[in-house]
């Protein structure tokens, strides 16, 4: 449920109607650790289905250095990204799912 509080500049308040919220679509969460990586990061994907998902690690100059694809299953779900032959810097990592696309940042040390 969600409603707002508006207050006037004269100190005076009134709430808006109350609305219901509901959550659509699939649920899903993405992290990756450690942040900064030193040689293996861990790509952690919570889904509420299985699916096939893509990920890609892309420097700052756009060039793709690491992609995969992989199939994940109902639930917590970890993939592991060696990172040991790429040079120090700031990298996106983009995950790409049916219904889902989410870019973390990774900072290599």
């Amino acid at each position: 449920y969600y409603r707002l509080i508006m207050k006037d500049v004269d100190g005076k308040s009134s709430f808006s109607k109350t609305v219901s919220l509901t959550r659509g679509g699939a649920a899903f969460y993405v992290r990756a650790y450690p942040n900064p990586v030193k040689s293996a990061a861990t790509l952690n994907i919570f889904s509420d289905k299985d699916e096939k998902v893509s990920w890609h690690l892309v420097d700052i100059s756009g060039r793709t250095m690491l992609s995969q694809v992989n199939q994940i299953t109902k639930g917590q779900n970890n993939i592991n990204i060696d990172m040991n032959n790429l040079p120090a810097g700031i990298y996106q990592l983009v995950v790409k799912g049916q219904q889902f696309t989410q870019t973390l940042k990774l900072q290599k040390q």
